[in-house]
C-alpha cells in the first residue's frame, strides 16, 4: 500500500499461512518484551496490592506481542468507513460482542485485528483493538483506554436501554386521552379529600395565637417610650 497501511482483504483464506510476524518475534520485538516484563516486576514488587498489568499477551498463534503492537493501523476501501461514526457502527453492527471468561481478570489471549474481522467477534479489548486500528488508519487520533463497567455492559444486558427503533414510533403517537377527554370519566369517582379537618383546624389555632402574640409584642414596644416621654415632662 502507498500510504503505508495494512489493507484487509475480506477474502483471504484462512486457512493461508500467517505471516512470520504473527507466528515469532524480530530482535525488536524481544528487546521491547524483556523491557516490558522488567518494568512488570519492578511494578509488581512496588505495588502488590494493585490488579496486573496487561502488557504482553499471547496472539492467537500462541506468540507473546507487546499489547500496543496489536494496533495495526487499517484502511478500508470504503468511503464511509472513512470518519468516526461510520467506523463505530460499522464495528458495532459486524462485530460480535464476547463477554470475557473471567469479567474481573484480564485475558490470557488476544486475537489480531485481522483475525477479529475474519471471525466476526471478539471480546472488549479485541473490539477496542480493532477499533482503534480502523481509526488511526484513516488519520483519527484514537487510543485504547483499559478500564472497568459494570454489570449491564460487560453481560450485554440491554433490558433497561430503550430501544432505539422504537424511538421515532413513540415520538409519532398521539399523547394519552385525559381524564376530561375520556367517554368513561363520567363513571370514574372523583378522587376525596384526605386532608384532615382536625390538623388544619390546629394549624389555624396555632397561626392565630402567634399573630395575638406579636400584635401584643408591637403594643407594649410602642407604649413603652410613650410612658417615657410623659415621665420626662412631669419632671
Amino acid at each position: 500500500d502507498d500510504d503505508g497501511f495494512f489493507p484487509f482483504d475480506p477474502y483471504a483464506s484462512d486457512e493461508a499461512p500467517p505471516p512470520p510476524s504473527y507466528v515469532k518475534q524480530t530482535p525488536a520485538e524481544e528487546a521491547v518484551l524483556e523491557a516490558a516484563d522488567t518494568f512488570r516486576r519492578q511494578f509488581v514488587s512496588l505495588y502488590p496490592q494493585r490488579p496486573p498489568l496487561f502488557l504482553a499477551p499471547k496472539n492467537e498463534h500462541g506468540c507473546h506481542k507487546f499489547v500496543s503492537t496489536f494496533i495495526r493501523p487499517t484502511k478500508l476501501s470504503y468511503k464511509e468507513l472513512y470518519d468516526m461514526a461510520g467506523l463505530a457502527q460499522f464495528v458495532s453492527d459486524f462485530i460480535t460482542y464476547e463477554p470475557l471468561a473471567s469479567p474481573l481478570d484480564l485475558p490470557s489471549t488476544m486475537r489480531s485485528p485481522s483475525s477479529i474481522l475474519s471471525g466476526r467477534r471478539g471480546n472488549c479489548l479485541e473490539i477496542s483493538t480493532l477499533l482503534v486500528s480502523l481509526l488511526v488508519g484513516v488519520g483519527h487520533d484514537a487510543y485504547v483506554v483499559s478500564g472497568s463497567a459494570n454489570i449491564q455492559t460487560t453481560s450485554r444486558d440491554t433490558s433497561g436501554v430503550e430501544c432505539p427503533l422504537l424511538v421515532d414510533v413513540v415520538a409519532d403517537a398521539p399523547p394519552p386521552p385525559t381524564p376530561e377527554a375520556s367517554p368513561y370519566s363520567a363513571f370514574v369517582a372523583k378522587r376525596p379529600n384526605l386532608t384532615s379537618q382536625y390538623l388544619k383546624k390546629k394549624e389555624e389555632a396555632k397561626r392565630n395565637a402567634e399573630q395575638a402574640s406579636a400584635s401584643s409584642s408591637l403594643s407594649s414596644s410602642q407604649q413603652g417610650p410613650q410612658q417615657q416621654g410623659e415621665a420626662g415632662t412631669d419632671a
